[in-house]
């Protein structure tokens, strides 16, 4: 990265960052964060400028499906086999890990009788496929007998 404008603007965005990190994690939170980045500078030789790109993004998709509360057990149960053997959390709903680096989060509304269904995805193509893919599926076991 050249000096300047550009390492300025970045030490600023840092500083926002930690200040951030600071208000709402703590500064114990914020003073690992500085030496992570003090530790990736030095072991990459990049700036952080570098290392930002160097980050994936991610382009997302949502859909909701309707889902009586009487069938929402078994669609929780759906997807639970569905995904056995994936990388998955299981926060509030299932987060499915998918090797390519997309993900989708499958969540029952806690108030209202759907699922909410939210992707990610290297592209916006790839995260709006995912999305009704599972969409497709979460309509098909809310169906089920």
């Amino acid at each position: 990265m050249a000096a300047g404008h550009d390492a300025q603007a970045a030490g600023e965005k840092v500083e926002a960052l930690l200040a951030e990190l600071r208000s709402q994690a703590g500064p114990q939170v914020a003073s690992t964060a500085e030496e992570l980045v003090g530790c990736l500078v030095e072991l990459y030789g990049a700036g952080l400028a570098e290392i930002d790109d160097s980050i994936p993004r991610l382009s997302g998709a949502r859909r909701n499906v309707n889902c009586s509360w009487e069938h929402k057990g078994k669609v929780m149960r759906r997807i639970m086999n569905d995904s056995d053997g994936r990388r998955r959390d299981l926060v509030d709903g299932v987060k499915i890990y998918l090797d390519d680096g997309s993900s989708a989060l499958l969540i029952p509304d806690k108030e209202r009788p759907l699922f909410h269904i939210n992707t990610e995805a290297p592209t916006r193509d790839a995260a709006e496929g995912l999305a009704s893919a599972y969409e497709k599926k979460v309509m098909a076991w809310r169906d089920e007998p």
